[in-house]
């Protein structure tokens, strides 16, 4: 638990024997501890106005485990492995009866349906991919000017995205609508036609069926290096 002052942890997730306990528990402990500590913004220094906007807590929190361990142990590799744990996030979203990461709540009693994959994971997921399309740097200037402004206070996702618009001139709040506020994600495919690439997307759905899901995908080309890229919006089907 992420309490101001006091963050407490099973034992398991915070204990780590160099001598006898396996690498991959380090790792855990790193990562979690990491967690709980990113809700000290995330959650305590700005809380969420309702539960709706519980990914606001944990979404964040989940990426900034990964960003704060990556920076701390870069040797791990650690990026790699979040992209194989956020299959947990994927393999339940590409079912039919998916929630959105923003889920209407009507009483706190419902709280316990949203405490899943889908807002920790595909949270995560969507919050990496809006920094590496806006940049890590606007990104990071935009988010304290957020955090700065709803500082012991209370915050909605709208909040975050004003501000994220605001530092970088992009249609932040439209492109993450399309991701938070519903289900599902898509599966892009590109084609080289008349040396022009064509970019599709469609709604993955594990049945097999057609889904009819359209999101405002971030594409990013590179050539030769990653620093030789152009970013755009893929913005119709």
């Amino acid at each position: 638990m992420e309490n101001y002052g006091l963050v407490t942890y099973r034992e398991t997730a915070l204990l780590y024997d160099e001598q006898h306990s396996a690498a991959a528990n380090k790792q855990r402990v790193a990562t979690v501890v990491a967690h709980e500590l990113a809700h000290q913004w995330f959650g305590n220094l700005v809380t969420m106005e309702w539960w709706t906007h519980l990914w606001l807590n944990e979404g964040f929190a989940t990426w900034m485990s990964y960003l704060a361990t990556d920076s701390l142990f870069p040797e791990w590799k650690i990026w790699t492995q979040f992209l194989s744990e956020s299959t947990a996030g994927l393999r339940l979203d590409g079912l039919a009866e998916s929630h959105p990461i923003e889920v209407e709540i009507n009483h706190a009693g419902e709280i316990d349906e949203i405490f899943d994959a889908i807002s920790y994971r595909k949270g995560a997921s969507v919050i990496r991919m809006l920094q590496s399309y806006l940049g890590a740097e606007c990104f990071q200037k935009s988010l304290a000017v957020y955090i700065k402004k709803h500082s012991c206070s209370n915050a909605k996702t709208e909040d975050l995205w004003a501000a994220l618009e605001e530092g970088s001139g992009e249609p932040v709040n439209k492109l993450m609508n399309s991701w938070t506020k519903q289900m599902g994600y898509p599966v892009v495919s590109v084609n080289i036609k008349d040396q022009k690439l064509e970019f599709e997307q469609t709604q993955f759905l594990s049945s097999g069926s057609k889904g009819v899901g359209q999101w405002i995908v971030p594409i990013t080309l590179c050539c030769g290096s990653y620093e030789a890229r152009n970013s755009f919006l893929l913005l119709e089907r």
